[in-house]
């Protein structure tokens, strides 16, 4: 069973959309860090489950993946 996270955002499910985007599109991580001013290095760490993003960069990325935040 998932644990709950303490914010509002799943970070662990916007890691995962990112990743299945990136990968479907053919995109490296200096791609998708391009296009959204994310780190590559941040990026990596929110696929991996092990970081937590920032509210400006959850923004960011959920712009990129047209979804709401």
């Amino acid at each position: 069973m998932p644990t709950k996270d303490d914010g509002l955002v799943n970070t662990l499910e916007l890691g995962r959309a990112i990743r299945r985007k990136r990968e479907a599109e053919g995109l490296s991580l200096r791609d998708v860090a391009d296009a959204t001013d994310v780190s590559a290095s941040t990026l990596s760490r929110i696929e991996n489950g092990t970081g937590k993003p920032e509210a400006d960069n959850i923004a960011r990325l959920t712009a990129w993946l047209d979804v709401p935040m």
